[in-house]
């Protein structure tokens, strides 16, 4: 037995199983093409981050990610108070 082996309880290798298990990653979504979002966003620079992201079948946060990466601002509401 495992436990027996390594001198631990049983309880400690269920637990570790259990982390192990827990651990593996889960599949990532693909990355968006960054000189399709920069030519996107040169042509329709105003458009709302939701848009943006149906669009490239994303996510808003997705979005925001990708478009943080490329160092650009959201579009930015004119009727806030300043």
């Amino acid at each position: 037995m495992v436990a027996e082996r390594f001198g631990v309880g049983v309880a400690s290798v269920y637990r570790w199983q259990r982390q192990l298990v827990a651990a593996k990653p889960g599949p990532k979504a693909p990355r968006v093409d960054v000189a399709k979002l920069v030519k996107h966003i040169e042509q329709h620079n105003d458009m709302y981050l939701e848009e943006r992201a149906k669009v490239f079948g994303m996510t808003p946060s997705g979005m925001w990610r990708a478009m943080n990466r490329l160092d650009h601002t959201l579009k930015k509401r004119g009727d806030l108070p300043k």
